[in-house]
């Protein structure tokens, strides 16, 4: 339990000549980190025990503890954070009530636009997917939220410059906060373009309500329309409705040609403890949205406890029926050994809404081995273009011996009754490829060649350089036609080293 802020005082103990030093033990340095993490520290006094610490992110109180130890922990939520580059420091107290010197520095990095992934599509009907870009610009001079929309046009070979189709900063648009947005990807319309859609937070209103706002960037072939609110809950009769809570996906889940949204909401545990998750489609009109549907929920006596904060949902037609299904990568914790549990679980659509969760996969078996679901970003394509939609798993195998970081692609083929066994289609253990760290890469599946069969997109972190230039670059990972099951290595179509800084921090992929 986090107490009260650390403040020092006088107390009845002597004064110690060496207040208790504290530092920073977790998360490591330059970590990328996502969702909930730990803080750590160890805490040092050469008289007497240290009875306290106090953590700090960018210089701001984030927790402390009152006891005597000489390590503390304090648990943060990331997503409460901005994505990017922030600092933890600590600052500890003694038995006297001496606060101790602030500990050094240590940086890490927050990235959980770079866990939701999803397909993308063809912006301008040529029979290519594109790839587009939410792109967070930060504030202008008068405190005004920028954000841009960027669009990676497929050539078949590779991808275009990036152009800017969007942009707020202008006099007449208002402020866009691209920290507060989620990004979808769908053809509402049903016109053959494929339009965006944003779930946007609009924060608390002065009764405490959480009001959330759906809005659509409308492709038209050559570019996309000023967004248009579709849907909000900031009305007498609509309730409370909390984005941070919300996970959103696309896909025509009723089969009528337009594309529908679909959210993943956590409704926190009810009063026996048990997690309760529900699943909301707003079905496409053509010009806008019918109001959320609940089309399940596991509130009931005979469904099990679901932790939202476990799920990681994609969307596809897993079966091939023509229906958008939900699916489910969801983390099972460990076991009493410490292997990793993993669970892939499948909504199929029919034709009056969507059935509850079926498990498709885990781990759970003699073969497989452990399964970090923490080390699994999901994406949903039909990778070997039969028709049914294959989940794919960017994986993290950690660094070896020599520090080069390791990373695989494995595909669980769709099968009209669920997926067949994820099996690795590409990994960078290799003589060619060199390090590939997971953590820097932001995945998006869809046809970029037109071949009837996805393709793996990846926009990869190169850091900084020298002179504190942002280095990007978009990979393309080509699905097989040569018979093969699988994905070919990665191809670098693009990268910002002849144009400006590209922060991948800052960058929404879709």
């Amino acid at each position: 339990m986090v107490d009260s802020s650390v403040t020092p005082g006088t107390g009845g103990n002597q004064p110690s000549s060496t207040p208790a030093v504290a530092s920073v033990t977790g998360p490591a340095g330059s970590a990328i980190v996502t969702g909930e993490i730990a803080l750590t520290a160890s805490v040092t006094e050469t008289v007497g025990t240290p009875t306290g610490a106090e953590f700090f992110i960018d210089g701001e109180s984030v927790g402390a503890v009152d006891s005597a130890a000489t390590g503390y922990s304090v648990p943060v939520d990331t997503t409460q954070l901005s994505d990017g580059p922030h600092t933890i420091t600590v600052q500890a107290k003694n038995g006297a009530g001496q606060a101790g010197p602030v500990s050094a520095a240590r940086g890490f990095y927050v990235a959980n636009k770079a866990v939701p992934a999803t397909t993308t599509g063809d912006f301008n009907a040529d029979g290519k997917d594109d790839i587009a870009v939410l792109y967070n610009n930060g504030q202008n001079a008068a405190g005004k939220n920028i954000t841009a929309l960027w669009t990676f046009t497929s050539t078949g070979n590779g991808f275009n410059a990036p152009v800017k189709a969007w942009h707020n900063d202008d006099a007449s648009a208002g402020s866009w906060n691209a920290d507060r947005s989620k990004l979808t990807v769908g053809d509402f319309n049903g016109d053959g373009k494929t339009d965006l859609g944003v779930l946007y937070n609009n924060g608390e209103n002065t009764a405490g309500k959480n009001i959330t706002a759906l809005w659509t960037f409308t492709s038209t072939g050559s570019g996309f329309n000023a967004p248009v609110k579709v849907w909000h809950n900031d009305d007498a009769t609509t309730g409370s409705w909390n984005w941070e809570r919300s996970k959103p996906v696309a896909g025509d889940f009723n089969g009528d040609g337009k594309a529908d949204i679909g959210v993943l909401y956590n409704n926190g545990q009810n009063a026996s403890d048990k997690n309760i998750t529900a699943l909301w489609t707003f079905t496409s009109t053509g010009s806008g949205f019918s109001a959320p549907v609940k089309v399940w929920h596991n509130d009931d006596a005979t469904t099990g406890s679901w932790n939202w904060e476990r799920s990681k949902p994609v969307a596809g037609d897993f079966n091939g029926d023509g229906k958008t299904d939900v699916g489910v990568l969801y983390n099972e914790g460990q076991d009493a050994d410490g292997m990793n549990h993993t669970a892939f679980h499948l909504f199929y659509a029919f034709d009056g809404g969507i059935h509850g969760p079926k498990r498709a996969w885990d781990n759970n078996d003699t073969t497989t081995g452990s399964w970090s679901w923490e080390r699994s970003k999901p994406v949903a394509g039909d990778f070997n273009g039969d028709g049914k939609t294959d989940l794919g798993v960017f994986y993290d195998e950690g660094q070896d011996a020599g520090g080069m970081n390791h990373s695989a692609f494995h595909i669980g083929y769709g099968r009209a009754d669920g997926i067949a066994a994820p099996k690795r289609a590409w990994d960078n253990n290799d003589t060619t490829t060199g390090s590939w760290n997971a953590d820097r890469s932001k995945l998006v599946a869809g046809d970029f060649n037109g071949d009837g069969k996805d393709d793996l997109g990846v926009l990869y972190n190169n850091g900084e350089d020298e002179t504190g230039k942002n280095n990007a670059s978009l990979f393309t990972f080509k699905g097989r036609n040569d018979g093969a099951s699988g994905i070919h290595g990665p191809v670098k179509a693009w990268d910002n080293g002849a144009s400006g800084s590209w922060n991948w921090y800052r960058s929404d992929l879709g």
